[in-house]
């Protein structure tokens, strides 16, 4: 019994600690349970608050909105509203690109003149030089949406275009496409073209942009074009995209160096990937003068450039004949 005495003297000290030990744990339990409550009461009144103001400044832009469609309201007008409160701009951008979604003709011309307004277009400026990326991001996407770029914000952009978020690069080549100068664009697109893991979807776009519509094809633009494909820094799956792109879009100007690249036998021509895009371009321009070199392919060890070479002989046998081979299709006569 002396013994037992002398455990339970012993552990005496033991249990104290470890019920000091819960009570503390409980009491900072109780304490972080209070703080997230008192957090989440708090995230839910600014957001309730955030919710207000937005709804605030939407009924201030959009009657000034309207009145200015109808020609009751001017730009000026419109700037005026503007006194340096950030979510303003953002509220009168939603507005303005919702509204965007539901008219066409001269009403959507005069809309989007008011996302260029100086007041928002300033802001946009300094969110491109921010030292934030996400702001940089934002600024990047506006000059991008609204295609109005200077030689200022080409400077910045040209920064941008080379930065290590992806999205950032991608969204500043894409605003780049909106210079008239053909130097920036090709900067653009080689400077991107040049990363690795981009999306297709992505190249394809900044393509689609590079040779925008509006611009008529020329050989100057073709010759950038085979400058940048024939970079060697680029990666051999972006050659291959840009060479499909080429080919997609009927660049009559690159017939030549199309043919040159498939025969050549220097080693950026020679990936697999490559080669089938510049089978394909051969077929689609139905280009006769390569039909010795698809001949050859017929040999070739990898299957995929194999079968392309069979389909382009074949359609370039059956359709030789009719079709003007130079001419690139859906042209006329002038």
């Amino acid at each position: 019994m002396e013994q037992l005495g002398q455990i339970g003297y012993l552990l005496m000290p033991d249990l104290n600690t470890s019920m000091n030990l819960l009570l503390i744990v409980t009491f900072v339990l109780l304490l972080a349970t209070i703080m997230l409550f008192l957090i989440s009461i708090g995230i839910r009144i600014h957001l309730a608050r955030q919710g207000k103001l937005a709804e605030k400044y939407e009924n201030e832009f959009l009657p000034a909105i309207f009145a200015y469609i109808d020609g009751d309201a001017d730009v000026e007008g419109i700037s005026r509203m503007f006194d340096g409160i950030k979510m303003k701009y953002s509220i009168f951008e939603k507005s303005v690109i919702k509204l965007l979604k539901n008219v066409d003709g001269e009403d959507a011309v005069k809309l989007r003149k008011l996302l260029v307004v100086e007041p928002v277009f300033n802001f946009h400026l300094n969110q491109l030089k921010s030292e934030n990326e996400i702001e940089r991001i934002k600024g990047c996407n506006y000059f991008r949406f609204t295609d109005l770029v200077n030689r200022e914000i080409i400077s910045v952009l040209k920064r941008l275009v080379h930065a290590e978020n992806m999205y950032m690069s991608f969204s500043a080549a894409s605003a780049m496409m909106a210079s008239g100068e053909l130097s920036d664009r090709s900067y653009a697109l080689e400077a991107y073209s040049k990363r690795r893991g981009i999306s297709k979807m992505a190249l394809l776009e900044l393509f689609y942009r590079f040779i925008d519509d509006s611009r008529n094809q020329t050989e100057e633009e073709a010759i950038a074009l085979e400058n940048i494909i024939s970079n060697e820094d680029i990666h051999s799956g972006n050659r291959a995209l840009l060479i499909q792109c080429v080919t997609e879009t009927n660049y009559y100007f690159m017939i030549g160096s199309l043919q040159s690249w498939l025969e050549s036998d220097d080693s950026k021509w020679q990936d697999p990937a490559v080669v089938v895009a510049l089978i394909k371009a051969q077929r689609a321009f139905l280009n006769p003068d390569a039909l010795n070199r698809l001949n050859q392919l017929l040999n070739h060890e990898d299957e995929k450039v194999v079968k392309a070479a069979s389909e382009a002989v074949t359609e370039l046998d059956n359709k030789i004949e009719v079709i003007d081979p130079i001419k690139p299709p859906f042209q006329t006569d002038s």
